[in-house]
């Protein structure tokens, strides 16, 4: 179906539709594991980038403490990694060799349940300008987080992009740890 649809399609889509489906194949895949229950975020994180983690493991920094997500929850975030893993490549802080990604999340307690941030940030890379208009990642992930009744911001700083998703978890998954993962 995907190769009649895209037939006609420069290269370069035909790429990026193959890579966010590999994307949610490694997210279904860490909740075939878990019978789509909760599944862990730190593993979300690890499988979506990983594409990324392989060639540039050390230019990654990856925290936030023990929390456990929806499946819905789990393929927008690694949907939304994996965009944004692309676009550092090809745009922003791993387009160069001295750019750095940082992954961090935290949970704050919401009305018996919580509310993650996540953040994503680049620095290091070459000068970010905002774009003239948003593009079919920003779009995606703004819709599927207001989706989930959440909340996706980006800020084109010009030291490197940054993104916050902002998501809320039932009590049952949201877990308070005494201390944050060690960056990988």
């Amino acid at each position: 179906m995907a190769s009649q649809t895209f037939r006609d399609a420069p290269p370069h889509e035909i790429e990026a539709f193959v890579s966010r489906l590999h994307a949610l194949s490694g997210a279904h895949d860490l909740l075939t594991q878990q019978d789509w229950d909760a599944v862990e975020l730190r593993n979300v994180v690890e499988r979506a980038l990983r594409p990324f983690l392989q060639e540039d493991k050390e230019r990654f920094t990856i925290a936030g403490p023990n929390l456990r997500l929806s499946s819905t929850q789990a393929l927008l975030i690694a949907m939304t990694l994996h965009e944004l893993g692309t676009n550092a490549v090809k745009y922003g802080a791993l387009s160069n060799a001295d750019g750095r990604v940082e992954v961090r999340w935290e949970l704050a307690e919401q009305g018996g349940g919580g509310r993650l941030g996540l953040h994503w940030r680049e620095a290091g890379g070459p000068a970010v300008t905002p774009p003239s208009r948003k593009g079919f990642g920003s779009r995606m992930i703004e819709r599927a987080t207001k989706g989930e009744q959440g909340t996706a911001r980006f800020d084109f700083a010009p030291e490197g992009l940054q993104c916050t998703l902002e998501l809320a978890i039932p009590a049952k998954d949201a877990q308070h740890p005494t201390s944050i993962l060690p960056a990988s």
